[in-house]
């Protein structure tokens, strides 16, 4: 109750001084989109229908920059600072406000439900905001800039920055708990959090690990090191923590101990992260490259498809995937092989869901579809 107090008396006091730009409805300038649209029969034809579409619209010069599924929302964030809430199962728009600082990158949102919040970060800034209103809750500047995803773990906000990874108080907002060093390193990554209790967290110059309590940043594991940078997001598993390095090279460890497990060596860039899509299949994108599918166990290399770099939904026996050449794909887990094929002209991504079996396809003009399987 008191946080909820902190949080409802912050927004008070910063609406009233006007310190952010108030949520709004819509951007004045957003037109209709001007991209060929996804013919109705190829979706049909593609073993999918459409459950619905909703255009953002784009003002000139104005892109769409990210697009992320975080609990029951869609959130889309575009080159001008604007942040937008989707409700994933209707496609009705929640709200949209603008962030107010077009040269600062907006971080992947976390929502804190017993707050019924989102938690917002820029390079500057963290707010909080009612998860389906948008209003402000609460808003501090870092004093520091920010380079990773947010983390809520309990009553601790995780961030990382240059030489150092934070954890930050919900109550007050933003005051500082706790700092882990990393001397003329720097944290990129997107940490993992293993269970309720756990994050690891991954220097991306030497290439360094430490598994922390959030709570009071304490380590449980550190300075597991792999051969090269690490810029790509973690993944963890049931058992194991998964590392795409810059060395080129896939790692698997032991998440209570660090230990090795195994090591594959990839063709391409590592800097977009593997994601687990079954107990036994692993997939790792390369950039501009190929989709890797691995064995969790040993890491062998099961099948690769070129010009894949783009996961989306993951549900049953299969993943849908963006190609480079604007399609999107069915593609089996355990072979590789492609089942269904849609064309998505000027589609900008797709959205990694694991959550309820949508596939959600972001297009350059603003459009954002949702499409599910036709059984």
């Amino acid at each position: 109750m008191a946080l909820r107090n902190t949080f409802l008396a912050a927004a008070a006091i910063i609406i009233s001084l006007g310190t952010l730009p108030a949520c709004q409805n819509g951007n004045p300038f957003w037109g209709p989109s001007s991209v060929k649209n996804v013919d109705p029969l190829e979706v049909l034809h593609a073993g999918l229908k459409e459950r619905w579409t909703h255009t953002i619209g784009l003002a000139s010069g104005e892109k769409i920059a990210q697009a992320w599924r975080v609990g029951d929302a869609i959130y889309v964030t575009t080159s001008r600072s604007f942040l937008v809430s989707i409700d994933a199962s209707s496609g009705v728009r929640r709200w949209t406000t603008d962030m107010g600082d077009s040269t600062h990158a907006i971080y992947r949102p976390v929502e804190v439900p017993a707050l019924k919040a989102v938690i917002i970060a820029d390079k500057g800034n963290v707010l909080a905001l009612d998860k389906m209103t948008g209003s402000v809750l609460a808003r501090t500047a870092l004093g520091f800039t920010a380079t990773t995803d947010p983390f809520v773990i309990d009553d601790t906000l995780c961030l990382g920055g240059s030489s150092y990874f934070y954890g930050l108080y919900l109550d007050p907002f933003g005051g500082r708990k706790w700092v882990t060093s990393a001397p003329a390193d720097y944290f990129i990554a997107r940490p993992a959090q293993i269970g309720t209790s756990a994050l690891v967290i991954a220097s991306g110059k030497e290439g360094k690990l430490w598994r922390i309590t959030p709570v009071n940043g304490e380590w449980d594991w550190r300075d597991r090191k792999v051969a090269g940078p690490i810029i790509a997001p973690l993944a963890v598993d049931g058992r194991h923590l998964y590392v795409a390095s810059l060395d080129n090279r896939l790692y698997a460890f032991d998440q209570a101990t660090s230990a090795h497990v195994w090591d594959t060596r990839l063709e391409g860039r590592l800097s977009l992260g593997p994601v687990p899509a079954t107990p036994s299949v692993l997939l790792c994108p390369t950039e501009k490259g190929s989709l890797y599918a691995l064995t969790t166990e040993k890491g062998l290399i099961k099948w690769s498809l070129p010009g894949i770099d783009k996961i989306g939904t993951i549900v049953g026996d299969r993943v849908f995937v963006v190609d480079n050449h604007s399609q999107l794909l069915g593609v089996l887990l355990e072979t590789g092989e492609v089942i269904s094929t849609l064309s998505v002209p000027g589609v900008h991504s797709t959205v990694t869901n694991r959550a309820d079996g949508l596939v959600y396809t972001i297009f350059k003009d603003g459009r954002v579809m949702a499409f599910e399987q036709n059984r």
